[in-house]
């Protein structure tokens, strides 16, 4: 089975959940709420061929355009960390509901440092393509995460129900208890959960713990994940060889941008939310 018969296959599931589990017109109104995603995988589970691009690098040193520096951290504070490079023309042209570039590369810096859930210091650099780069070392004090490659997989994700869009669809805040409803139901969650829960790192569709990161990750208006990446803290001072676990901290990074940025390639404004990073 090819990459896009399985996500079209797990769209497919999706719908059959809800119909197992809610009344047609709920299961109608539930899987309208359902969105494409492409899953980041490694190269074990990607199954991927020799010639096959990667679609992006966790860790390592980023490319930046020749004269620019690495972002620089908050004053006295430790700089952040290079998570993430993520090449737009290697992934699966026309499958997302969001308009990424088409090509050149989107590099995502998370913070270096410990901080409390929700909204953090995190910045997305865009890279239009044939612009000249180099490696850039990271600055004393910064954490590297060891590179490893990424592949694209087209997928579909799905909200909880105590998302927002799902309570705004059911108008479930009319209800005495909204827990009353049917996509409430525990049979319905737990399958849900097995198809659609995974902490992994994702383009795209619903971020996969939307309760853990701060529902605002993608129902402010006109504001949609844009990327999430899930790994270890480095370890602070360590250069390309620091565990992927890191200190023993880590967890959920959600990147957001308003739509209308995105139609203008435009990045300085994207949102970072976490959960224990």
């Amino acid at each position: 089975m090819d990459d896009g018969q399985a996500g079209e296959r797990q769209m497919r599931a999706l719908r059959e959940i809800a119909r197992r589990h809610l009344a047609d017109e709920d299961a109608r109104r539930w899987y309208a709420l359902v969105r494409p995603v492409i899953r980041l995988v490694g190269e074990e589970e990607a199954g991927a061929g020799a010639g096959e691009p990667a679609a992006a690098r966790l860790g390592g040193l980023p490319l930046l355009p020749r004269g620019a520096h690495w972002p620089a951290g908050p004053p006295g504070g430790v700089p952040p960390v290079h998570l993430a490079s993520l090449d737009c023309a290697a992934l699966p042209a026309g499958w997302l509901d969001v308009a990424l570039p088409a090509d050149g590369t989107l590099l995502f810096f998370a913070p270096g440092e410990a901080g409390a859930d929700g909204p953090a210091p995190g910045r997305v650099v865009y890279v239009p393509a044939g612009t000249p780069c180099r490696a850039v070392g990271a600055p004393p004090g910064a954490g590297v995460i060891p590179a490893v490659r990424l592949f694209a997989r087209r997928d579909a994700s799905a909200p909880f129900p105590d998302h927002p869009c799902v309570r705004e669809a059911f108008a479930l805040d009319t209800w005495a208890d909204p827990y009353d409803h049917p996509v409430h139901e525990q049979g319905f969650v737990d399958e849900l959960g097995e198809r659609v829960h995974r902490v992994e790192h994702r383009v795209g569709g619903y971020p996969v713990n939307a309760g853990a990161v701060g529902h605002g990750a993608d129902t402010e208006p006109g504001r949609v994940m844009l990327a999430q990446f899930t790994c270890g803290r480095p370890v602070p001072g360590a250069q390309g060889g620091a565990p992927a676990g890191g200190d023993g901290g880590g967890g959920v990074l959600v990147w957001t941008v308003r739509r209308e940025d995105l139609a203008r390639k435009s990045f300085g404004e994207a949102v970072l939310l976490r959960h224990r990073w």
